[in-house]
């Protein structure tokens, strides 16, 4: 989020709350500010509460992740895991 963002970040928070399936996208690789943690923490912590469908990809293992998070997405009553292993694609 930057100053002349049309949206606010409670504008954004209600959208993720509320949509049928959210995808995260290489969790971890965002700016690791204070605020950006707890807002995604709020995010995943209010789907994870609803029992909301939510698809996370991420290049960090569970354990590297802030352990709130971490817990949310692979509790085994309501989450699946799926690990996969290669070399990165990216990288020529």
């Amino acid at each position: 989020m930057n100053d002349d963002a049309n949206e606010s970040a409670q504008q954004i928070s209600s959208e993720l709350n509320l949509a049928p399936l959210v995808v995260l996208d290489d969790l971890g690789a965002e700016k690791q500010t204070e605020w950006a943690c707890e807002q995604l923490y709020i995010a995943i912590d209010r789907r994870y509460g609803r029992m909301a469908p939510l698809v996370v990809t991420s290049n960090l293992l569970p354990e590297q992740l802030d352990p709130r998070i971490a817990s949310r997405l692979q509790h085994q009553d309501y989450a699946t895991v799926v690990r996969f292993s290669g070399t990165d694609r990216r990288i020529r």
